[in-house]
């Protein structure tokens, strides 16, 4: 479990743009714990793993989940509560990257580093028909799905535009970044967003 110091990174991506592989490299440069969607649906499914996520935390830090968990509910009733419940948690608790779940929607910027990571979705499909070993035009199709998936989310669990992009601190394009120098920017930033960490 992440120790209750430091801010924490919530990444958010589009389907074959590398976020997935930015992330874990930002969490392995940083020492930080990797919370992907398994991850966080098991930590707010299970008592036990949310009981030990919330222990050594203060009466300022359970006020402050609280807080946020009320306020995403309100601007979105639909949200799962448990979820948004956990990220809070790690938000407070922070030295994590959180990848996905909405996190990005859920987390206040004095909490985290919110990320985008983003390709054209010409180049996705490329990347997505390589690695899964499936033809082109497949592989444009389960894009376009991912993409409606992600964006019919945001906006019924979160009530977030997919394409408003004022709630990310930061959107990376990986057409022309490799995956190290995309984490590199996203530490930097960081770094610089958070000085005293």
């Amino acid at each position: 479990m992440p120790q209750p110091r430091g801010p924490l990174v919530a990444f958010s991506r589009w389907a074959g743009a590398f976020g997935d592989e930015v992330a874990a490299r930002v969490a392995e440069w940083l020492d930080y714990g990797l919370f992907g969607a398994e991850a966080i649906d098991r930590l707010a499914a299970d008592p036990a793993l949310s009981a030990r996520l919330d222990a050594r935390l203060d009466a300022a830090q359970r006020a402050a989940i609280s807080e946020r968990v009320a306020t995403v509910l309100a601007r979105a009733p639909a949200a799962p509560a448990g979820l948004v419940r956990v990220v809070a948690t790690l938000g407070e608790r922070g030295m994590a990257v959180v990848l996905g779940r909405g996190a990005a929607s859920i987390l206040p910027p004095l909490r985290a580093l919110r990320v985008l990571v983003v390709a054209p979705e010409a180049q996705r499909a490329e990347r997505m028909a390589q690695a899964q070993g499936i033809p082109l035009p497949e592989a444009v199709a389960c894009i376009a799905s991912a993409d409606s998936a992600r964006r019919s989310a945001l906006r019924e669990r979160f009530g977030v535009a997919a394409e408003d992009l004022t709630h990310y601190d930061l959107v990376l394009n990986t057409e022309a970044l490799s995956i190290e120098a995309t984490a590199a920017l996203v530490v930097d930033a960081l770094r610089r967003r958070f000085p005293l960490h």
